[in-house]
């Protein structure tokens, strides 16, 4: 017989009965009929009987926004490339744009930063017009600079006296007083558009900043800020750049007050009869980062000068890209190519922290002596590469080792016992040279605590110093007593009085070529030929007037 027998009971199988779960309804259903819910009903009763107010817990607040890391129009980047030596983080935090002194740049200015705020402040108080001067440098340093952080605070702190000697000194006039903004553009100064939109702003807003002062290095970054500058007729006066072609011929407001590479390379040679040995050989060692307008000049103008009568090069020049990586290993293969053919002197056309690690390869590897003549990119300490780097550079620089001279543009020793007397057409600089000291000791040294012993400050001030005494030309007196004296385009037009009215520099005489129809050059400017020592100071050998 076909059919389905009844399904049996949980009980017949000897199996508990089923219990079907709880739905969320029934289980609130359930509690507020329990002895519990009971209870609390109750409870609620009678406070609500008693009066008192029972807070309700409210949600908790949403957190409070980070403060920004920067302020006052600056604008924050990251900078993802190595950072230098005794940075806390390989991909730091940078603030990039125009300051007046009151957001710290990086911990280690907060001092210097601290005295520019102080005096544009008390130029603000005094009710007097002022204008301000724009120093641009990539004041934020890393690995991938070419300048180096020391380099860059000597700068401020000669762009600070300066600015202190105009304020305080009658010597380019009293009027207008002069304020000090700091623009950073980064590291590699790869954030100089940024710097440059706030600069020319600020040349049309109450910051009033009519001219600007340092532009970094001669590399790419300032050819293409020196252009954008130039065509808003913004005057501009370069302290360290010497890029024979960075000058006035191409950007028609741009004068600077450092020799340029010929005249670097002019004085070396004039120098080498003083060496030790006869130099009849040379080999060329030369950076090829095509960005790099300082080495690519400086390689080329050593090229040009140094063959004639009996003197020749040995072989091709000897290249690195410092952008590339193993740079440390192409320097030590150069290093061992010199050492067995044994020129009678070695060019450099690097940047310091090249010439650091190239030494220190020259003293490992040499079992003979080696002289070495670099260019003005020279300043070298603990911080440019590390500890250890530092360590054998200034081993390679022991007696019999690495003789190590460079092309500086500036030194402290220049006018006292480095080359004789001085001549009578650069005592006007001497004598500024005496004040600057001293301003520099009494302003500077008190509150820093740091000595003065390297060019770059003498060339910043000057930068300053020569944009002041163009501000301050006679011509612009009788401008009468507003708050802005005249339009910043007026002190482009002012550049081309500095061919007949020399600036008492404290680095030289500066007299611009004829601007106008020249390449805004300093003409006959001096150069200090120094010599780098074991110890790590160093010394002044010969002052050349090109």
């Amino acid at each position: 017989m076909s059919g389905t027998s009844p399904r049996p009971d949980a009980d017949e199988l000897g199996l508990p009965p089923v219990e079907v779960p709880l739905t969320r309804r029934d289980r609130r259903r359930r509690f507020l009929r329990s002895k519990k819910a009971i209870v609390i009903y109750v409870t609620i009763a009678a406070v609500i009987a008693a009066g008192v107010v029972v807070p309700i817990a409210a949600a908790p607040p949403p957190p409070k926004p980070r403060p920004a890391p920067c302020h006052g129009g600056l604008v924050a980047v990251r900078d993802t490339t190595t950072p230098e030596n005794g940075s806390s983080s390989a991909a730091s935090m940078d603030c990039v744009g125009l300051t007046d002194g009151s957001q710290v740049l990086d911990p280690r200015l907060a001092g210097i930063e601290r005295l520019i705020l102080r005096e544009n402040d008390r130029v603000q108080a005094t009710g007097k017009r002022w204008v301000a001067i724009a120093y641009l440098a990539p004041i934020t340093q890393g690995q991938v600079s070419v300048l180096t952080w020391e380099g860059v605070y000597e700068e401020l702190e000669g762009a600070y006296i300066a600015q202190w000697e105009a304020n305080h000194s009658p010597t380019n006039g009293d009027d207008p007083l002069v304020k000090l903004d700091l623009v950073n553009e980064g590291p590699d100064q790869g954030h100089w558009q940024l710097a440059v939109r706030q600069i020319l702003a600020a040349a049309g807003d109450a910051r009033q900043v009519v001219a600007v002062a340092g532009l970094g290095g001669s590399v790419q970054e300032t050819r293409q800020a020196a252009q954008l500058m130039s065509d808003r007729h913004l005057a501009m006066f370069g302290a360290t750049i010497t890029a024979d072609d960075l000058n006035g011929a191409s950007f028609a407001s741009l004068v600077r007050v450092a020799p340029t590479n010929t005249d670097e390379v002019k004085a070396a040679l004039a120098f080498l009869p003083q060496l030790p040995s006869r130099v009849a050989t040379a080999l060329l060692v030369a950076d090829t980062n095509g960005k790099d307008d300082y080495t690519r000049t400086w390689a080329a103008q050593v090229q040009r000068l140094f063959p004639g009568p009996g003197r020749h090069f040995i072989g091709q020049p000897e290249t690195f890209n410092r952008a590339l990586s193993a740079e440390g290993d192409r320097l030590v293969q150069i290093s061992q190519i010199i050492c067995q053919r044994r020129p009678g002197v070695v060019f450099f056309a690097g940047r310091s922290k090249d010439l650091e690690l190239f030494v220190g390869a020259l003293g490992a590897k040499c079992a003979a002596p080696v002289t070495v003549i670099s260019g003005d990119s020279d300043l070298i300490d603990e911080s440019t590469s590390g500890k250890d780097s530092y360590q054998d550079y200034k081993r390679a620089l022991g007696p019999g080792d690495v003789s190590l001279y460079s092309t500086a543009l500036a030194h402290p020793s220049e006018w006292s016992d480095c080359g004789g007397p001085v001549p009578q057409s650069e005592r006007p600089a001497a004598l500024a040279f005496t004040r600057f000291a001293s301003n520099y000791a009494t302003q500077l040294a008190p509150a820093l605590k740091l000595p003065f012993d390297d060019g770059s400050a003498m060339l910043a001030h000057d930068a300053i110093t020569t944009a002041v005494a163009t501000i301050r030309l006679p011509v612009n007196q009788s401008n009468g007593s507003g708050q802005h004296p005249y339009p910043y385009q007026e002190v482009t037009q002012n550049l081309s009085g500095l061919h007949v009215q020399p600036v008492a520099g404290v680095s030289g005489m500066i007299t611009i070529s004829n601007y106008g129809h020249s390449s805004g050059d300093p003409v006959a400017k001096p150069l200090a030929i120094v010599q780098h020592q074991a110890n790590g100071a160093v010394t002044c050998k010969h002052l050349e007037i090109p």
